[in-house]
């Protein structure tokens, strides 16, 4: 086994004498005959020298940290009082917030968990809507993001529907719906809270390294209605596909002809649980067409 020795490196580039790159050599002060290429990312032998040469290591700076905000969960961010206030959300919809671990900074912004890693603050106005004046923030910064909602993944992890106060048991078999919103996520999992919801965060959210952890799941991707939904979606399913899962895309204006551009399946929720809790064509609709989709 050979040792790796680190040496100094000039900072002028030259001609690689391997891959003939210009100026992407760079050769050690102590001996010019050994070096390391940035273009083939190969280190040089000299001709008296056994050794591996180890590449140039830049300095390593730590990206400072914010101040962690004060977090509360008592519902008192601006998204949980509008849902909460939905004549369908009451106290169910407060316990059901508490099941993901929404929580409220000091001036009502709200806090998603994302697993165990990090936390994504954004902000809502009164109507429920993203505050697109305020950009969103993390805390921690530099950690990597899962999916919002990763923990559902985990086998035999329990949702409870407080408006029935029935206790619905994830397995692996449990069907997976990806939409881009973490407030669609979560109201989308008040009224179907049989299926697994998560969020990437974005139309262009599904990453390879978040796609891994639904290998061997069955997983429809319900993004919004506009051209960068569509377009997300499908490199979604290829992405999903690739890692092992079988992905498929759900078009909610397949169903709702007349949804206008941005509309997504938390809007529908949304004007649902604004009204007394009546027979919704709507839901039946949909959960009719996921069953066969499920059913294929």
């Amino acid at each position: 086994m050979t040792a790796t020795t680190r040496h100094t490196f000039s900072s002028k580039r030259i001609a690689c004498p391997r891959c003939k790159a210009s100026r992407g050599f760079a050769p050690t002060i102590d001996d010019p005959s050994l070096g390391y290429c940035h273009a083939c990312q190969t280190p040089i032998f000299g001709s008296n020298k056994q050794r591996q040469i180890a590449p140039p290591q830049r300095p390593q700076t730590e990206r400072p940290q914010p101040p962690a905000p004060e977090i509360r969960y008592d519902g008192t961010d601006t998204l949980s009082k509008f849902l909460i206030g939905r004549w369908q959300g009451g106290e169910p919809m407060r316990i059901h917030l508490q099941q993901w671990a929404v929580g409220a900074t000091l001036d009502g912004r709200t806090v998603f968990a994302h697993g165990n890693t990090t936390n994504k603050i954004m902000a809502y106005g009164p109507d429920g809507k993203r505050d697109k004046n305020t950009r969103p923030s993390w805390h921690p910064i530099g950690e990597s993001v899962p999916l919002f909602g990763v923990q559902w993944l985990c086998e035999g992890t329990t949702l409870t529907d407080y408006q029935t106060w029935q206790r619905h048991t994830f397995t692996r078999s449990t069907p997976v719906f990806i939409v881009e919103s973490e407030k669609t996520a979560i109201v989308a999992s008040f009224v179907f809270p049989q299926y697994v919801w998560l969020a990437c965060g974005g139309a262009s959210g599904i990453t390879q390294a978040k796609a891994r952890a639904l290998k061997d799941r069955n997983v429809a991707v319900l993004f919004d209605c506009d051209k960068a939904g569509s377009s997300g979606a499908s490199k979604a399913v290829d992405v999903l596909t690739e890692a092992g899962a079988k992905a498929w895309a759900l078009r909610l204006r397949d169903l709702i002809h007349d949804a206008p551009d941005g509309y997504d399946l938390g809007d529908l929720i949304l004007e649902q649980l604004a009204e007394p809790l009546v027979y919704s064509e709507e839901y039946e609709r949909l959960s009719i067409d996921w069953v066969e989709q499920w059913a294929h």
